[in-house]
């Protein structure tokens, strides 16, 4: 590993150990585990959680009967997990690491699952990394992944905080990019990483739009994501098929059949 790459990792733990500073283990959380309408019954499945967060989802996945595992680079997301699984009265292993070059045995986990977490590796070496310990017969699931398949977007974005991973702006004029510092919004390109063991099925998340020039106006002020977010909403009744050119997609990974 070089100095730069060294750094901006460093920098990227820190963020995320920032983000998850503060939390509540208490929280009562609800719902299920989004599997982007795949119909797979967790119980008894082993289950990885790329990128813990707030842990909420951790709980969802035990609440299911998965045999669940996770991994952040944050310590303070793990520690959260953690807690938010004792408080659950769960179980679950939780361990600090790069999801690029895990210790987890090859060909071990039935599902891999993450949200909004793609954009944020290094699709080199999770396309790998992803073959060695899914299994063959296993699902790999990723929900709401910013992405710049619409051509808009990433003219805007990269003309506001300029091209590629490193050494991007972080804010230009009124517009904020939130975010760690190597997150990039999920490309054709990218995608081609996995493509020789799986292919690859996308799906269209909530189509957003006008919303996510909210987001780097008004970063952080919910009211006003809310509020662009039914201009989005009206768009889309009026013209169903925008949906495929919206900012989030969800991606379904299965391994492909001998010979395709």
């Amino acid at each position: 590993m070089d100095k730069d790459t060294g750094e901006i990792l460093d920098n990227v733990k820190t963020f995320w150990d920032d983000k998850y500073a503060v939390f509540n283990a208490n929280e009562e959380i609800e719902g299920e585990l989004n599997l982007a309408n795949q119909n797979i019954d967790l119980k008894g499945k082993k289950l990885l959680i790329v990128a813990v967060g707030t842990g909420k989802e951790v709980v969802r996945a035990a609440r299911a009967g998965a045999q669940v595992y996770g991994i952040d680079v944050s310590s303070n997301a793990v520690s959260n997990a953690r807690a938010m699984l004792a408080a659950n009265s769960l179980s679950g292993t939780m361990v600090v690491g790069d999801a690029a070059q895990t210790s987890f045995d090859g060909n071990f986990f039935d599902v891999v699952w993450g949200c909004s977490v793609l954009h944020h590796l290094d699709h080199e070496k999770w396309a790998k990394e992803l073959d060695r310990i899914l299994k063959n017969d296993g699902t790999a699931i990723f929900v709401e992944e910013p992405t710049f398949f619409n051509r808009v977007f990433k003219f805007a974005y990269e003309t506001l905080f300029g091209k590629g991973r490193i050494g991007r702006r972080r804010k230009r004029f009124i517009f904020t990019r939130r975010g760690d510092e190597f997150e990039k919004p999920m490309e054709e390109s990218d995608l081609s990483n996995y493509e020789d063991q799986f292919s690859i099925e996308k799906i269209p998340y909530k189509f957003m739009f006008i919303e996510k020039i909210s987001h780097v106006v008004f970063p952080g002020n919910g009211k006003m994501y809310a509020l662009f977010g039914k201009v989005d909403s009206f768009l889309l009744y009026l013209f169903p098929r925008i949906k495929w050119y919206g900012y989030s997609y969800h991606f379904i990974y299965r391994r492909k059949s001998p010979g395709n």
